[in-house]
């Protein structure tokens, strides 16, 4: 019996024993469990962290970045991803078709103050000076130019978010040709301030985004800008309607100036020399639909001038020039799907500020006076533009733009005076993905002797976005 009992206590003691083995097991497997949740709860955390803050990026009011998806989240192709870095890779393929009835001196973009003007003197067809004789036949032309490829990083840290934005096309010469690479580190804080710095080249702060019109035209608007500079730009958020840009940028002296005669004598722009980079300041006020910028620019221009005297040797002097130009521009949300686009700016020996006199077939920076001194010339334009959406895939935009030198009195008559611009477009977007339009372009030139000439293009364009 004594060893019955014996027995009975040590299967007892075994099984307890076993049962806390088996016990401490599921305790260490349900602990292990525990752990796995609450890394995917910090992982989720995480993931949260980075939605928040792409969608605080994708939804900063219009008028604070360019149009065409530069300072918007890239659409394209994720091409990496972890929970705190993206690669996109975007672009379009494109094909355009224009036809120009009577030929003009930009066969690629609608710039009006590349029109041949008749003389009122022999009948013939110039460019700025007699001796641009030009042949206006008609002209057309296919290209695939406008065809961009973009990449874009996007790395978000406690800091703030990393952005690095690269864009090329292939304008000019058909080669790969740099648009934008630049760096931008978002939500920088430095105290209780809080904005975004940037380095590299992208679109001029002076530009104002918002008044862009959507036209098939590569250039735009005679009065408004493209400009895109390499710069160091700060810009800060101040509430959800103002938002302030200031940046020093590369200087765009332009080297556009002609010879003149005094009593006989030539006066001959040797050189031009940004000294200082240019100063630009920017301020956005309103929302996505309706808003206003204003923006001023400063830059200082060295003009080294050589003026013959004979038969003494030329004299070379030093001209100095302050170029300064302000614009006032934005849109204005009409209904749903009607925009209005405004635009104007004035420049005093700042021309490059305005794409017309940015095209190399005009002067805008200075000319000579009678005493064969530099003089600054001053400049404005107007643009004025309409945007209507059909329906969700058909829309069309219509712009009017003007620009007008005040010329110097010794430049050449046929030099460049005034120029105006109209477009009209038809759209339709059968997918999001694809994009099929036509436009009528209209343009006059007037020279400082009072000739004028007008020229119009049609164009068909087809893009593929991916």
């Amino acid at each position: 019996m004594t060893n019955i009992r014996a027995k009975q206590k040590c299967l007892a003691l075994a099984v307890s024993m076993g049962a806390a083995d088996v016990w401490s097991a599921e305790e260490a497997d349900l602990q292990t469990q525990v752990d796995q949740l609450q890394e995917q709860v910090e992982a989720l955390r995480e993931e949260q962290k980075i939605v928040r803050t792409m969608m605080d990026a994708s939804t900063r009011p219009i008028s604070d970045r360019p149009n065409f998806g530069i300072d918007a989240p890239v659409e394209g192709w994720v091409v990496a991803r972890d929970k705190s870095f993206q690669l996109i890779i975007g672009g379009y393929a494109r094909v355009d078709l224009l036809y120009t009835p009577r030929g003009v001196g930009d066969e690629e973009s609608w710039t009006p103050a590349t029109i041949p003007v008749r003389s009122s003197l022999d009948g013939k067809y110039y460019l700025n000076t007699s001796d641009d004789f030009v042949e206006t036949s008609n002209q057309f032309r296919f290209n695939v130019q406008q065809t961009r490829l973009n990449i874009e990083s996007r790395t978000f840290t406690d800091a703030g978010e990393l952005k690095v934005f690269i864009e090329t096309d292939f304008w000019g010469s058909g080669q790969l040709r740099l648009r934008h690479a630049y760096a931008e580190f978002k939500d920088w804080k430095i105290g209780n301030v809080d904005g975004n710095w940037l380095v590299g080249q992208t679109w001029s702060s002076f530009i104002v985004t918002s008044s862009w019109v959507e036209v098939l035209d590569f250039q735009g608007p005679n009065s408004n800008s493209t400009l895109r500079l390499p710069m160091l730009r700060w810009r800060q958020f101040v509430s959800d309607h103002f938002i302030y840009t200031l940046s020093l940028e590369q200087n765009p002296y332009d080297t556009n100036a002609t010879d003149v005669y005094v009593d006989g004598r030539r006066a001959e722009p040797k050189a031009l020399t940004g000294t200082f980079p240019m100063l630009v300041a920017a301020f956005v006020f309103g929302d996505d639909r309706t808003n206003v910028q204003v923006s001023a620019a400063y830059a200082h221009i060295r003009a080294d001038v050589e003026f013959e005297q004979p038969p003494q040797d030329p004299i070379r002097r030093e001209e100095q020039i302050n170029g300064t130009a302000i614009n006032v521009g934005g849109s204005i949300g009409l209904t749903e799907v009607d925009s209005l686009k405004y635009y104007f700016v004035y420049s005093d020996g700042l021309g490059r500020v305005i794409a017309d006199l940015n095209s190399g077939f005009a002067q805008g920076v200075f000319g000579f006076d009678q005493q064969a001194r530099v003089t600054q010339l001053a400049s404005w334009g107007v643009q004025m533009g309409y945007e209507h959406d059909w329906n969700s895939s058909m829309r069309s935009a219509f712009v009017y733009g003007y620009v007008d030198v005040n010329n110097a009195p010794l430049q050449n008559p046929m030099s460049f005076h005034s120029s105006e611009y109209g477009t009209a477009n038809f759209i339709w977007s059968p997918v999001d993905e694809m994009m099929v339009g036509v436009e009528f372009q209209y343009g006059m030139r007037e020279n400082l002797n009072g000739d004028n000439d007008d020229a119009t293009r049609v164009q068909f364009a087809t893009q593929y976005n991916f």
